[in-house]
């Protein structure tokens, strides 16, 4: 999502990435394929908006729980 300073959403997008299972109860993803949707997915979102860079001030990204790279 891309915030406006004032918490409106300015507008939103997403990318599903793909999961391993290596074992019965653990998911893995691999953070290089996470780390390319989210370049891949803040470049779409400025594209669409067409806000620039270094108006942005900060990001986060949601994932699996307790995902740690």
């Amino acid at each position: 999502m891309l915030i406006a300073l004032d918490g409106s959403i300015i507008d939103k997008t997403q990318q599903n990435i793909d999961i391993q299972c290596p074992q019965n109860g653990w998911v893995e993803q691999d953070p290089e394929t996470i780390w390319r949707s989210v370049v891949d997915t803040i470049k779409e979102l400025l594209a669409k908006t067409k806000i620039d860079a270094s108006q942005i001030l900060g990001m986060g990204i949601s994932n699996q729980r307790e995902t740690t790279i």
